[in-house]
């Protein structure tokens, strides 16, 4: 490969300007379009520690109160050297503080799936999969809670769901949502009630009081035979919230595709309405991997949709290990389809894999995360931003 790849780093992040040795040359062309896009910026940052060979994933980015940047993600390392990790950005995610963690892995669990919320009052709320270092033990898969109330530092974990021992009874993936009342839910795919079969579900518990006290879990939604998983929920629209959350479902048999949950912004709701595959229809075919969702709310009442897909990748038996991001678009105020606007912003090369990834937005400025394969194969947290435009 003929490319040229400049290193500039500052802070522990890596700036680079054209490509890496695992990413190919062209970037995404920005073609002029009258419909709603993205502007990308060329090149994208390697926004995790680079001092050091763990594997780093799941980034989430929010924007505090005070306009900074918070940045989480997960590190694999070993007690002290991992855990969860958050760094702060104060001009746009341009540079970045050095890693604070925020809790550490232990003896007996990797603090995997880190989500990040600023509550209204201005409370950080982390939630985390407890995840045990040896599967089929004497330690379980967990949900746990981290808190920071605002001027404060953060608290120990606590443990709001136990699942099984067992890889296969577990519980992944939390996401959290600050209802307009002030009342909390809580997301998650859930293996433990289905320890006979290869089922999941989406479980939910919810708070009255702040996260003093949880209640559930309920069912949120099941579909018998099948693996509803990942989700993400946000709420939207402010005359007449809802809550949308979206999942990987392969209820309709194939590989995964993405569906979209309607349920009403009432703590402990049930979903009512399920949008089955509402990816592009480039990728709509039952042979076509897409999983791992994340959405975004844009300024002009649409969404952003990314996920992990092997759409033109050659395909495997295992998609996750060509899948790259996507990043597709709604129309204002609908939800039932998304436009696709790249099948792969971050150019990975057809030899590694985009996974994990998240996106944010915040005013008009778009960033978008993956975990992905940097120099000598060590998977870091790579961070690409753009400009989103409106439809003229």
């Amino acid at each position: 490969m003929n490319c040229i790849t400049n290193f500039l780093l500052v802070g522990g992040i890596c700036f680079l300007s054209n490509c890496s040795p695992n990413h190919e040359e062209e970037e995404p062309r920005q073609e002029e379009t009258q419909t709603a896009h993205i502007n990308w910026e060329s090149g994208f940052k390697i926004v995790s520690d680079l001092n050091d060979d763990n594997y780093h994933g799941y980034a989430r980015m929010i924007q505090l109160k005070d306009g900074r940047l918070l940045l989480t993600y997960f590190d694999s390392g070993e007690t002290i050297n991992g855990g969860i990790i958050a760094r702060y950005s104060t001009d746009q995610g341009k540079t970045w503080s050095d890693p604070e963690v925020i809790h550490h892995n232990t003896q007996h669990h990797e603090f995997n799936n880190p989500e990040i919320i600023e509550l209204k009052d201005g409370t950080l709320m982390v939630l985390t999969n407890l995840r045990p270092t040896n599967p089929g033990g004497s330690y379980n898969y967990e949900i746990g809670l981290i808190t920071k109330p605002a001027g404060g530092t953060w608290s120990t974990v606590s443990i709001l769901y136990r699942a099984d021992n067992q890889f296969h009874n577990g519980c992944w993936e939390p996401k959290l949502v600050e209802l307009p009342d002030g009342n909390l839910e809580i997301y998650f795919a859930n293996e433990n009630n289905f320890r006979n079969n290869d089922d999941q579900e989406i479980s939910k518990l919810y708070s009255l009081d702040k996260g003093l006290s949880w209640t559930g879990p309920v069912r949120f939604c099941y579909s018998a035979g099948a693996r509803d998983g990942m989700p993400v929920s946000i709420l939207i629209n402010e005359i007449q919230p809802k809550v949308l959350t979206a999942i990987e479902d392969n209820s309709k048999g194939g590989r995964f595709t993405i569906s979209i949950l309607e349920s009403p912004a009432v703590a402990g709701s049930v979903a009512s309405v399920r949008l089955h595959g509402v990816v592009p229809d480039e990728m709509a075919d039952k042979s076509i991997y897409c999983g791992a969702p994340y959405l975004a709310a844009l300024p002009n009442g649409g969404l952003l949709l990314t996920g992990q897909t092997d759409y033109q990748r050659i395909k495997q038996n295992d998609p996750l290990h060509i899948s790259v991001p996507f990043i597709a678009i709604s129309e204002p105020n609908s939800y039932s389809k998304f436009r696709l606007l790249d099948a792969n912003p971050f150019r990975i090369s057809s030899q590694h894999e985009g996974l994990w990834n998240s996106v944010t937005v915040v005013g008009e400025k778009v960033y978008l995360l993956t975990s992905s394969q940097t120099e000598g194969g060590r998977f870091k947290v790579l961070l690409k931003t753009g400009l989103f435009k409106d439809a003229e």
